[in-house]
């Protein structure tokens, strides 16, 4: 009987919980689920700690002296393919793959080059988290095109909910519209405060909101920007502002579920749009507007904003928020969004389709 294919996923990562993280965890298990035999390399407790039993080999690293944790993969081998992530793991994907003589894959997480055009020749595949970070890779890093693949963003089982929250239900009966915010709260997430002005003072005018309550979940070195920012909205009496720390992923997407509208980008939009809450994409590198059916492929494209940079006027955003207001339009927006979520978009959808080009990588190199 054939063997398990089995896969090593080195994971550098510098913040205790983020989007790559949360995917981690998410792909460990979801490829494990799928009969897949993977050995996790990581410097984050946490990811290690949630991936847990679901890796065959769970490992700590110092990316700044590996050698130790690659002498034992090597025993625990063979292993069939390493599917590195940026960084100090793709350095070691690197070495380590051409060593023991397997293809190696790369996933691309975010707008960086990652010095792409060193091992451009050295992977089977490259995996982006969305399609704006094709030029990086193949036109600045000289990657082939023909390896390329969109492997989007996915969300856990938490945030997608039996019973999806009406869009009558999202303004409470004295007119309240509630904004959440869920993100680590630290440079790059800067762009939410200004998109966060800009959908308050905008719901302010409209007839059916009475008032608006910001709420905040996620910590970081930037907490105490995010809430000066957020404070100067709440000298309009209508305006409460609530910074709520971290919190467990339940409680997320129980703050998610009812709410009007969020603020965020990468997996912070993954997971909104999941629940059938509707998001004002501001991430790394632009605020790129609202999840309207008609920006579909420019938020998921850019990856809320994380990606690349739209410069999309405020009048547009304005303009949206409002048509979000109008009778039957929450629902047309539940009603293109949920199905492709739904299928697309779960851990396990995204494991699959990881699991579907990993094998097409293997089969390439013969092996």
């Amino acid at each position: 009987m054939k063997r398990a294919q089995r896969i090593v996923l080195p994971v550098h990562t510098t913040a205790p919980w983020g989007g790559l993280q949360d995917w981690a965890v998410g792909m460990v298990k979801g490829l494990t689920a799928l009969g897949r035999e993977v050995a996790l390399v990581s410097n984050n407790a946490l990811v290690r700690e949630r991936a847990g039993a679901a890796a065959a080999v769970n490992l700590d690293v110092d990316w700044d002296d590996w050698e130790p944790t690659a002498a034992a993969l090597e025993a625990e081998g063979p292993w069939d393919i390493v599917f590195a992530q940026p960084f100090g793991a793709r350095r070691m994907g690197v070495e380590v793959s051409r060593r023991w003589g397997v293809p190696m894959a790369y996933m691309s997480h975010g707008n960086s080059s990652d010095e792409g055009y060193t091992w451009a020749g050295a992977v089977s595949l490259v995996a982006l988290a969305s399609s704006s970070l094709q030029d990086t890779m193949s036109a600045f890093d000289g990657i082939d095109p023909a390896i390329v693949h969109v492997l989007a963003n996915g969300a856990s089982a938490a945030f997608f909910p039996e019973r999806v929250v009406a869009p009558q239900e999202r303004i409470a009966p004295d007119g309240t519209a509630r904004i959440v915010l869920a993100s680590r709260l630290s440079q790059d997430k800067l762009n939410q405060i200004p998109a966060t002005r800009l959908l308050v003072e905008t719901l302010l005018q409209a007839p059916e909101v009475g008032s608006v309550s910001i709420e905040v979940l996620g910590g970081g070195p930037m907490a105490a920007v995010f809430e000066a920012g957020l404070s100067q909205l709440t000298h309009d009496p209508r305006v409460r502002l609530q910074m709520l720390g971290w919190a467990e992923e339940a409680t997320v997407a129980a703050t998610m579920a009812g709410a009007l509208f969020t603020v965020g980008g990468g997996v912070t939009g993954t997971q909104s749009l999941c629940m059938g809450t509707a998001c004002l994409g501001a991430g790394i590198r632009s605020v790129v507007g609202m999840s309207t059916p008609a920006n579909r492929d420019l938020v998921l494209g850019s990856n809320f904003g994380d990606h690349r940079v739209f410069r999309v006027p405020e009048s547009t955003i304005v303009d949206d928020v409002h048509w979000f207001l109008q009778p039957g339009n929450y629902q047309a927006f539940q009603d293109a969004f949920q199905p492709l979520m739904r299928t697309e978009r779960t851990h396990a959808a995204v494991a699959e389709r990881a699991a579907m080009l990993l094998d097409g990588a293997v089969a390439a190199n013969g092996r």
